[in-house]
């Protein structure tokens, strides 16, 4: 939230980059856990949920959550910036057309 609000100034662009970059952490983290017990504890919660058991779906399951959270925290401090700081906005060009027409 702290980087999207000091660098990013579009929420789309700030969402797209936390949601992969928090997801993909998340994915390679849960991942190697999940090797390194041989899928034995992620297999028991998988079965907690409607997984199936299946140690995988839980594995991709985290790094969607994980990564929907890291986005939205980073579009809320965008759009905490663009509240302080609004984007000006641009002048519309007239074309030639336009300009005739008035």
């Amino acid at each position: 939230m702290v980087a999207a609000f000091l660098l990013e100034r579009h929420g789309g662009r700030a969402f797209l980059a936390s949601f992969l970059g928090i997801g993909l952490g998340w994915l390679l983290l849960a991942a190697w856990w999940s090797v390194q017990n041989d899928g034995l504890l992620a297999h028991r919660v998988a079965q907690l949920l409607p997984l199936g058991g299946n140690p995988w779906a839980l594995v991709l399951l985290t790094a969607v959550l994980g990564g929907l959270v890291g986005g939205l925290a980073s579009l809320a401090g965008t759009w905490l910036r663009q509240a302080i700081a609004p984007i000006p906005a641009q002048p519309v060009e007239r074309t030639e057309q336009q300009t005739t027409a008035a």
